[in-house]
C-alpha cells in the first residue's frame, strides 16, 4: 500500500503515456525476435488502455477521501441550540431569544488552540412552524454530522414532540443513505431535576416505537405521489438504536457550565 501511495503521489498524467509507449515499444522489439507479429500501434492503444486501468485503480484507494465541515445543530425551541453556538463561536454566552431564522457561520471554536480546520456550524430554528423537514433538508445534504440537542429538566413534558422530531430524521431517505452520525446531546444534565442519559435514551426509544406504531397505521399514500416508506428499525422487534445505520451517541453537556468536551471530543472525530 506504501508502494502505490509513492507511485500515485509521483505520478502525472504524461508519466502514464511516456510509461505506456516505452513499454509498448520495448514489447514488439520482444516478440519480433521470437518471430511473433506485432502491431506497434495496436501494442501500445492496448497497454495504455491497462495502464489507465491500473493508474485509476490506484487513484480510488489512495486518494484521500474529502470530508465535509458542516454540523448542524437541531432541536426543540430552548433546548441550547443557538447558546452552544454562540459559545463556540465566541466563548460566552449572550442573552438569546427563540430563533427565528438560521444562525450559519464557519469558525474555529473558541476555545480550541490547535484545531487544523473550521467548522461549518448550522444553527436551525426549533420553532414548530420552521422545523419541518423541507426546511432543513438542504442542510442533510452537506451535514458531516447532527448534534441534536435536549433540554433534560424540561424532557419529561417534550418527549412526545422529541419522539416525532427525531423519527422524521432517522426515516429522511438522504439521512439514511449518508448513515449521517447523530449526537444527541442532553443538555443542563447537571441541574439538580435533570433526566439523567440513560432514562432519555430509553424513554426516546419508547417514543419511538410509539411514532412508528401510528406511521404503520395510516393509509398508503396512491397515486404518482406515493413514495417508498422507511421503515424504523427491525420489523417485528422494538425499536432500539442500534438498528439504525447511522452512528448514535447520548452525551450529558451543560452550555452554560461549560460542560462541553462531549460535545467537541465527537466532532473532533467526525472532523479532525
Amino acid at each position: 500500500m506504501e508502494y502505490l501511495s509513492r507511485v500515485y503521489n509521483s505520478m502525472e498524467a504524461t508519466d502514464l503515456t511516456e510509461h505506456a509507449f516505452n513499454y509498448s515499444e520495448k514489447a514488439c522489439i520482444l516478440l519480433n525476435e521470437y518471430g511473433l507479429p506485432c502491431e506497434p500501434t495496436w501494442f501500445l492503444n492496448s497497454t495504455l488502455a491497462l495502464f489507465s486501468l491500473i493508474f485509476l485503480y490506484i487513484v480510488a484507494i489512495i486518494r484521500p477521501k474529502t470530508r465535509g465541515n458542516t454540523i448542524l445543530l437541531l432541536g426543540l425551541s430552548d433546548s441550547g441550540k443557538t447558546s452552544l453556538f454562540l459559545k463556540f463561536r465566541l466563548g460566552k454566552l449572550r442573552n438569546t431569544v427563540t430563533s427565528m431564522t438560521v444562525n450559519e457561520d464557519t469558525f474555529f471554536v473558541h476555545s480550541e488552540r490547535k484545531a487544523k480546520q473550521p467548522i461549518h456550524f448550522v444553527d436551525f430554528p426549533g420553532f414548530d412552524r420552521l422545523r419541518g423537514e423541507s426546511s432543513y433538508q438542504k442542510f442533510l445534504s452537506q451535514a458531516s454530522a447532527i448534534i441534536f440537542m435536549i433540554d433534560s429538566v424540561e424532557f419529561r413534558s417534550q418527549k412526545g414532540s422529541i419522539g416525532e422530531f427525531i423519527y422524521g430524521l432517522f426515516v429522511n431517505p438522504t439521512v439514511r443513505k449518508r448513515k449521517i452520525p447523530f449526537l444527541i446531546a442532553c443538555n443542563k444534565s447537571e441541574l439538580v431535576n435533570a433526566v439523567d442519559v440513560a432514562t432519555i435514551k430509553n424513554q426516546i426509544e419508547s417514543e419511538l416505537n410509539q411514532v412508528r406504531q401510528t406511521q404503520a397505521s395510516k393509509p398508503k399514500g396512491q397515486g404518482a405521489e406515493q413514495t417508498e416508506e422507511i421503515f424504523l428499525g427491525v420489523e417485528g422487534t422494538q425499536f432500539k438504536f442500534e438498528q439504525l445505520p447511522n452512528k448514535i451517541q447520548f452525551v450529558e453537556c451543560d452550555v452554560v457550565n461549560d460542560n462541553l468536551k462531549p460535545i467537541l471530543a465527537f466532532i473532533r472525530k467526525i472532523i479532525p
